[in-house]
């Protein structure tokens, strides 16, 4: 099963995004900011789906940090 870390500060979205890809059969973990990403172990994640805008850390600061813990994460980033 392919596992996707959701990273979307709200909640609402987040529940709904959560829903859709779990109804496909992907396992999904959601936090709600930047420096939850950091305290995840990104080598058990196959997907990260990131917010472009969240508290703390920014989506484009989020994907450097990504990168160099793991360097071929595929990312996709979405915007609302």
């Amino acid at each position: 099963m392919i596992k996707i870390l959701l990273v979307e500060d709200d909640k609402d979205l987040s529940e709904i995004l959560k829903y859709n890809l779990k109804k496909e059969n992907f396992e999904v973990d959601v936090v709600y900011n930047g420096r939850k990403v950091l305290e995840k172990n990104l080598h058990e994640y196959d997907l990260v789906i990131l917010d472009i805008m969240l508290p703390e850390i920014s989506g484009e600061e989020l994907i450097e940090k990504i990168r160099k813990i793991k360097e071929d994460m595929p990312i996709i980033m979405i915007t609302a």
